[in-house]
């Protein structure tokens, strides 16, 4: 949903809209939260075009490919011990359900690419490891 429009008794009250870069954002957040994740990241070309706003963020990008379709890349670094198999299809359900259930955006998503683009141990783990040596 690009905008929505409200009316009340037949009388134009207002719209709303939505920014190119909510739909990012709330992927964003949704992949984040997912078990194995440990970060969202990003090469210089992606910096590059976060910075110089290309509806972009740092691990993420969407890029249009047609009339109301787009294609989702996000890179990552996963949490030491996380099957990439699995971790993947979690990122990429994650994604896909941000699109489709908060009704931000009434385009499609072709796809979902995942990167995993390195491996870090977790740091609530770090944590613990030092809380017990303490």
């Amino acid at each position: 949903m690009d905008n929505i429009i409200h009316y009340e008794n037949d009388k134009f009250i207002g719209r709303t809209s939505f920014h190119p870069k909510l739909l990012a954002s709330a992927i964003a957040v949704a992949v984040r939260r997912v078990d194995g994740v440990e970060r969202l990241r990003g090469d210089m070309n992606f910096f590059l075009r976060y910075f110089f706003r290309r509806r972009r963020h740092l691990g993420l990008a969407i890029k249009p490919v047609g009339y109301k379709t787009i294609i989702v890349e996000i890179s990552l670094v996963a949490t030491y011990g996380s099957t990439a198999a699995e971790l993947s299809y979690l990122v990429q359900e994650a994604a896909l359900n941000v699109a489709q259930n908060k009704q931000i955006t009434d385009e499609k998503i072709k796809r979902v690419d995942v990167r995993i683009i390195d491996i870090a141990q977790s740091k609530k783990k770090v944590e613990d490891e030092q809380k017990t040596a303490a």
